[in-house]
């Protein structure tokens, strides 16, 4: 599960009454972005990998390559604000080691209680990758407590989180990864597992389902509550003066206890040298 799945997409809720105007609220906003993504991908000319939404691919960084990651999550339901973060992941001198950083920052409307989240600081270690068709990138995540708990940005707590991402080329047209892990915050363990498959349209354009299973509790002593998140999703790939621009939208669904939400999923990445190619 990607560090910047946000806390605030998994609180939201609402009746199963209200799926079927989601689905076509969803449906009409991933057809009309999937043509601006064909559009924009149309003088693309590179393959995409290790841009997954909110599934991990256990890819790291190649040595000398670094990536600036922007999201977005706007509720389809509540439209009392929206979700971003800002990532950037960077080789430790070789593609073996890398160190990233995540930031949240919760909007809402009105602006009184927004601000950012929770800091991640994450490693990876690289496994496979080179050579073979599998690859995988253990991470552990510090998680210091820079969001205001009062008003839902944190919590207020040091946390930390361990992940297994995997990584299956399948055919070389065909990719799935699958993620497992768990997040510690104030002796609340919240573990999660999630799967997602990679089907190529094109050359320059990916279709993505996602697909996340969590367990969470609201505190030490409360409930358990299980939650589902389903995905689908578009990303597109293209190359500008050395900058590879990879831009993505997705509708990501969430169940649980009976309840259902929905989401506008915003990506864009941009990946460049920061030294000279060997």
């Amino acid at each position: 599960m990607k560090p910047w799945l946000s806390r605030r997409f998994l609180r939201r809720r609402h009746g199963f009454e209200t799926f079927g105007i989601v689905r076509r609220i969803a449906a009409r906003l991933l057809g009309t972005a999937s043509l601006a993504v064909f559009a924009v991908s149309a003088a693309a000319d590179t393959m995409i990998s290790d841009n997954s939404f909110l599934i991990e691919e256990a890819y790291n960084q190649e040595a000398g390559i670094v990536q600036h990651i922007l999201t977005s999550e706007i509720p389809l339901l509540d439209a009392d604000g929206a979700s971003f973060s800002f990532t950037q992941e960077w080789p430790l001198g070789t593609q073996r080691h890398q160190g990233s950083f995540t930031l949240p920052f919760e909007f809402y409307e009105g602006g009184e209680a927004s601000g950012i989240g929770d800091l991640l600081l994450n490693y990876r270690l690289q496994l496979g990758a080179i050579g073979v068709p599998w690859a995988a990138a253990p991470r552990f995540s510090l998680v210091l407590p820079t969001g205001d708990e009062s008003e839902g940005r944190g919590a207020g707590v040091v946390g930390f989180q361990l992940a297994l991402p995997l990584s299956f080329e399948v055919t070389p047209r065909f990719a799935a990864h699958g993620n497992l892990g768990f997040e510690s915050l104030d002796g609340v363990t919240s573990p999660f597992v999630g799967a997602s498959a990679v089907f190529p349209i094109d050359r320059r354009v990916q279709a993505l389902l996602e697909c996340i299973v969590s367990s969470t509790r609201a505190g030490a002593d409360g409930d358990r509550s299980t939650q589902a998140v389903f995905s689908p999703g578009l990303r597109a790939a293209f190359d500008r003066g050395g900058v590879q621009i990879v831009p993505g939208i997705a509708v990501p669904m969430s169940f649980a206890d009976g309840e259902s939400d929905a989401a506008l999923f915003l990506y864009l990445s941009l990946e460049h040298a920061f030294r000279r190619q060997d």
